[in-house]
C-alpha cells in the first residue's frame, strides 16, 4: 500500500511538471539589444591625423579629420 502511495505521488508531481513545462513557448522574434538613437547625450572627439607630402626638397603638414572626412588645415604648412 505504501509502495502504491508513493509510485502515485511521483507520477502526479510528474505530471504537474509536464503540463508547467509544455506552457512554455519559444518565441519568434529575435532578441537584440536595443542601440539608443538619441546620440546628443554621448560626447566623442573628433578623429583627426597628420598628413605629409614633399613638395620639391621641403616636407609640408596638413590635418585631415577622420570623422568629419574633410580637411581642418586650409593649406599645407612647412613641417
Amino acid at each position: 500500500m505504501k509502495k502504491n502511495r508513493i509510485i502515485f505521488t511521483i507520477l502526479a508531481s510528474s505530471l504537474i511538471t509536464a503540463s508547467l513545462i509544455s506552457n512554455v513557448y519559444a518565441s519568434t522574434e529575435s532578441e537584440t539589444p536595443t542601440v539608443s538613437e538619441n546620440t546628443e547625450d554621448e560626447t566623442r572627439g573628433e578623429v583627426t591625423e597628420y598628413h605629409y607630402m614633399y613638395i620639391g626638397n621641403i616636407l609640408y603638414k596638413r590635418l585631415w579629420s577622420v570623422t568629419r572626412n574633410c580637411w581642418v588645415d586650409p593649406y599645407w604648412i612647412p613641417a
